[in-house]
């Protein structure tokens, strides 16, 4: 059975401990956005049904819970039983608990036997859960189509209809909003034989949403002269629209894009051409397709091929044809028979019908489509069948069961069935198993065949099984119920000739001839049908069938099987049976014969290796249990056997067991769970084994009876105290010997076994009143698994020792049930151990110093994160420092020569402290005093680079603007600091001749020498000395004639610039010279000389470009721009 699970999870094969899987949801719908999965309204519906598959290791007692979206109260529980033991549970949720929206946590938890916490399944689901359907209900079953499912076209195209400019531009419908209308909706608008989809978008909620019918999907659907349009909604989790109707009403338009098409068909119903089918009026009659041949547009000869297209309700297809009719006369009319089954598939949907003429010599030419719909309750597909089933009761020892789902109209080969086997146990137990079947290539009208496998049926033994199936996730189909057990058949069983005792041996058959088998009714008359049914569990014969006449009515009908069906079956089984029909009436079937192919076996009592002769003493068996099967010729190596131990009348179910197949070329040496014993000790058991050959188990061997002793007293382990002398194997208990609690521990014991019950306690005499003092341990104990291999360890509270007289003796007490029972009266008594309790006067501790390296720090301060503790205590004993109320440290051990103690305490964090010894021994001794002192963080060091920095890079800056070029290698540098208390800052000395960000990141600006600090959140800080020596500065000074312009720059201590530096500016700032004003600079650079003067290079510092321009004062100056460089 395919399980479909959510993306998130795959499931493995093999089986884990830890963590569980996750429940599954049949028919959940996936995958859906944003979730795990979805629940449709009619999941919900009558309960929701979960299926949790067996975990690893599930045992009875173990405590189930299911819960839905509530982590602390579960929606389903059980405590599991013998019967749902390593079986699959199924149950349903009631609907009330199932509300929509999220539903968060998905998720089961399971309480295993004898554990204390339990565990959750993994991964826990995130499920959509959607009640309310698209389009909301529709009260209205009598007016065709949804009401609440409105839609629109342009008047213009339902006037006057679809021609090649309309089918070119698009047709536009226009979907009015509907109840329920969510994002992720699934529209699809039908036009004709054609659909069109949109999915709903989070903007388009509750509002018109249109969707165009294109070019392609116009010409695809053909012409006519009335296409059926209409729209239907599907949500995220598969709801379709509420009430009778699926789909809205249905609009017919003109279609006319080719103009060259013949008439379409007329669809006839009862003679009269219709365009809405009513199956009552149709009455179970086929509808008629009917087509006109003309003179005009047919010839003698055209072949008519004619195509019924229908959608369901469902929107899956359901079609007829092609059909074809060969034109011999003309005028005339050929009609067509669509079947009425393929009809009433489309209930409620909806079809299109039209036809091809096809001409030797020309180009086929088609007709319009013809639209009609149905109205009518839809389908449902018929009951599936289990072929072995006889008068409504399955037989649950039959070698195989065959699901037969019948023909449906509209079948296609990739069709999936999901067929559903839904049981009750005797115990009414639910189950639930699915089969999945892919339609591929069966004959029309021919079931498809999927085989149920028999383990399925076997566990229904007594109760009941239903099934049903969905085809491609629609709709059930009608239900077939059966009565799982053996029919009552109605005639007698049939007679095998060659295997009197039901053991068929091959040698006793003549391979010539084969079988002989007789059908033993005799109260038959001509016509009637006898088939015998010859199922082998290898290989099955062909049915066989006798029509009787006069002469062989009212006798024995005898047949003959193959031989091959023998030998076939060698080491297996067969099942013989007939059936008698007398025209369409099942007159019966008969009991069924079960045969056994091969030699009869001979199978002796086995033996048990651990035991002598018939008595078995459990300690031999405390590690193994091994039966012994004979060994036996007639068995082959890939046989198998199955060892059987059945515990005395009385016995729990655990106390008998059943092995697994083991194969005989294994040995015949069967081990076999040795838990059995603890069940059994005192008492008889019988031991048996069946074989098993070629999937068929043969009757029980011989039984073996076996005593199983009484547990020896003296193979039993003693309980002990680990502190008491000796390791605890002395007479001693002194408690002045160690310090704090103790415990009492017991090593494993024969056959121990998880659930196992205990009782310990400690009985002795109490200090105060020399009355009996009984210290209860345990009582009415399961055994863990834990405890299994490790035994028993369990607190022994030094409070309680206390309470003893000194000198007393103090019992240690265990009890054992083996078989598990809480009855303590069944328990076996284990070896007493006996102490003689010695008391001790206890002393108060107390703290006499706090110190450092420097010395004592009480009610004082350190840095340090280490400090010596010392004090007095009890000696041999042990006492918790304490801060406040919390422990410090590990606890501290007494010398046991000494009061006097010293402890180191580490790690220590910053911050005040109250510290007090607590005295980890005796009852009501006070804490000590409390010495307080407080722990300081020291200051860590600022890290700085303090190493001094030469930036002699060229480059020119310009004072007073914002601007600043881009600086290269020798005109920046960066220092960052670290370590100190984060938060840190940069500040520069001499600013103008070097800046610093809040980063420290350092450019410069003039030359001289400036010294760069760091600073942190401590104020902590360092420097480093930056010298610049590389800065030319540029300063603006003016307009003027060449000669002006030079003499200006004298003036001011500057320099004209080169040509060469004027491109190293430009080169720098690109267009980011600050000086914005877009003219030519002078440069001191002299250009040939032109006519008339002198002309020198000039360059715009804005732009880049270059000239050159005359010197050439007084009144008609010839005027640049003048920066000075220094």
């Amino acid at each position: 059975m395919e399980k479909r699970f959510p993306p998130r999870y795959s499931p493995s094969s093999t089986p884990s401990a830890d963590p569980l899987d996750p429940p599954w949801l049949p028919n959940w719908t996936l995958p859906v956005e944003g979730y795990d999965a979805g629940i449709p309204a009619r999941l919900v519906e009558g309960g929701l049904l979960c299926v949790v598959d067996p975990w690893f290791n599930m045992e009875v007692g173990d405590g189930f819970s299911f819960y839905w979206s509530d982590s602390t109260a579960p929606v389903w529980s059980t405590t599991i039983d013998l019967n749902q033991k390593g079986q699959r549970l199924t149950f349903r949720i009631d609907e009330g608990h199932i509300v929509s929206g999220d539903a968060f946590p998905v998720f089961y938890s399971v309480l295993r036997v004898a554990a204390t916490q339990p565990i959750e399944s993994q991964p826990q689901w995130k499920l959509l859960v959607k009640l309310d359907r698209p389009g909301g209900y529709d009260p209205d079953q009598g007016t065709p189509g949804h009401s609440g499912l409105k839609y629109s076209i342009p008047q213009d195209i339902l006037d006057h209809g679809v021609g090649p400019e309309e089918a070119a531009a698009g047709v536009p419908i226009t979907i009015k909003p509907y109840d329920n209308m969510r994002r992720r909706d699934r529209i699809n608008v039908a036009w004709g034989t054609q659909n069109v989809y949109h999915t709903v978008t989070a903007a388009e909620e509750n509002t018109e949403i249109t969707i165009t019918i294109p070019k392609e999907i116009i010409e695809l659907a053909e012409d006519s002269d009335g296409i059926a349009v209409a729209y239907q909604v599907v949500d995220e989790c598969g709801n379709y629209p509420g009430g009778y109707w699926r789909w809205s009403a249905v609009t017919y338009v003109l279609v006319d894009v080719n103009n060259n098409r013949l008439d379409p068909p007329l669809v006839l119903v009862n003679g009269f051409p219709v365009r809405e089918i009513d199956l009552e009026v149709l009455a179970g009659d086929p509808v008629t397709v009917r087509v006109t041949a003309t003179r005009y547009e047919h010839a003698v000869g055209d072949l008519l091929r004619l195509t019924w297209r229908g959608t369901a309700a469902d929107s899956s297809p359901v079609d007829v044809g092609p059909l074809e009719q060969t034109v011999d006369t003309i005028p005339y009319y050929y009609d067509f028979t669509i079947p009425h089954a393929d009809v009433a598939a489309i209930a409620r949907g909806r079809a299109s019908v039209s036809y091809v003429r096809i001409r030797n010599g020309e180009k086929d030419l088609p007709s319009k489509s013809e639209p009609v719909t149905v109205i009518g309750d839809p389908r449902q597909y018929l009951a599936p069948e289990i072929v072995e089933a006889v008068g409504g009761t399955l037989d649950p020892d039959l070698n195989f069961y065959t699901l037969s789902v019948p023909y449906y109209p509209g079948r296609a080969d990739g069709d999936e069935i999901i067929i559903i086997c839904d049981g009750r146990t005797a115990t009414t137990l639910p189950t639930y198993h699915e089969v999945t079947a892919i339609v591929s290539g069966e004959a029309v009208g021919a079931p498809v065949l999927a085989n149920l496998a028999k383990e399925q049926v076997k566990r229904l033994d007594g109760g009941s099984l239903t099934v049903y199936y969905s085809v491609n996730g629609q709709p059930e189909s009608e239900s077939l119920v059966l009565s799982v057990g053996v029919a009552a058949p109605s005639l007698p069983i049939p007679t095998v000739v060659e295997a009197p005792n039901d053991v068929l041996d091959p040698d006793d058959v003549n391979p010539l001839i084969g079988v002989n088998v007789h059908a033993t009714h005799t109260a038959t008359i001509p016509d009637d049908v006898v088939v015998l049914r010859w199922r082998g569990s290898s290989s099955s014969a062909p049915d066989q069938t006798r029509l009787l006449t006069g002469n062989t009515a009212g006798k024995l009908v005898p047949f003959t099987v193959p031989f091959r069906y023998v030998t076939e079956n060698l080491n297996g089984t067969v099942d013989v049976s007939y059936s008698v029909t007398r025209g369409t009436t099942l007159l019966g079937n008969s009991i069924v014969r079960h045969l056994t192919v091969g030699s009869a076996l001979d199978l002796t009592a086995p033996s048990v290796e651990e035991a002598n002769g018939a008595s078995l003493n459990p300690v031999d068996a405390k590690d193994t249990l091994t039966v012994v099967v004979p060994t036996n010729a007639a068995l082959l190596p890939d046989d198998k056997l199955k060892v059987t131990w059945t515990g005395a009348p009385g016995t729990p179910a655990e106390g008998s067991h059943t092995s697994g197949d083991w194969p005989v070329r294994d040995g015949w040496k069967v081990p076999i769970s040795n838990s059995v014993v603890a069940f059994s000790m005192g008492k008889a058991v019988t031991v048996s084994y069946t074989v098993i050959q070629n999937g068929v188990e043969s009757p029980p061997s011989d039984a073996f009876a076996l005593n199983v002793q009484a547990m020896p007293v003296a193979s039993l382990t003693m309980p002990l105290i680990p502190q008491a002398a000796q390791g605890g194997i002395g007479s001693v208990l002194d408690l002045g010997s160690f310090a704090g609690d103790t415990r009492v521990t017991v090593a494993p014991w024969p056959l121990i076994a998880t659930g196992q019950r205990v009782w310990l306690k400690c009985e002795g005499t109490a200090a105060s009143n020399g009355a009996d003092y009984t210290i209860a341990l345990l009582s009415d104990s399961e055994v863990s698994s834990g405890q299994v291999t490790a035994g028993l360890s369990t607190p022994l509270p030094r409070s309680e020792l206390e309470k003893l007289r000194d000198g007393s003796e103090l019992k240690v007490v265990l009890l054992v049930t083996f078989n598990r029972t809480g009855n303590q009266s069944e328990a076996v008594t284990f070896p007493l151990r006996i102490y003689t309790v010695n008391a001790l006067e206890l002393i108060a501790p107390t703290l006499t110093d706090i110190s450092d390296s420097q010395g004592s720090i009480v009610d004082g301060t350190t840095v340090e994160t280490s400090v010596t503790v010392t004090g007095t205590g009890n000696s041999g004993q042990q006492i918790q420092l304490m801060d406040g109320a919390a422990d410090i440290g590990n606890p501290i051990n007494i010398p046991d020569n000494s009061t006097n103690w010293t402890s180191r305490l580490s790690e220590l964090t910053p911050k005040a402290y109250e510290l007090k010894a607590r005295a980890l021994y005796g009852t009501g001794i006070p804490d000590s005093a409390v010495l307080r002192f407080n722990v300081q963080a020291p200051t860590p060091e600022l890290v700085f680079n303090t190493a001094p920095v030469t930036l002699s890079g060229k480059v020119y800056m310009v004072h007073g603007y914002p601007n600043l070029p881009a600086f290269g290698d020798g005109t920046a540098v960066l220092h960052q600091a670290s370590g100190g208390v984060p938060g840190y800052s940069y500040s520069s000395s001499e600013p103008g001749v070097a800046a610093v960000d809040e980063n420290g990141w350092v450019t410069v600006r003039r030359n001289g020498a400036t010294a760069i600090t760091a600073t942190d959140s401590a104020k902590q800080s360092k420097s480093y000395t930056v010298y610049v020596s590389g800065v030319i500065v540029c300063q603006g000074l003016g307009n003027n004639d060449w000669t002006g312009a030079s003499n200006t720059a004298a003036n001011n201590g500057m320099r004209l610039p080169s040509m060469v530096e004027m491109r190293e500016i430009w080169d720098t700032y690109g267009s980011g010279w600050p000086i914005t004003e877009n003219r030519f600079y002078w440069s001191r650079d002299q250009a040939s000389s032109g006519i008339g003067g002198r002309y020198y290079f000039v360059k715009n510092l804005i732009t880049g470009a270059e000239d050159k321009l005359k010197d050439q004062g007084g009144p008609f100056p010839v005027a640049a721009l003048v920066v000075g460089l220094k």
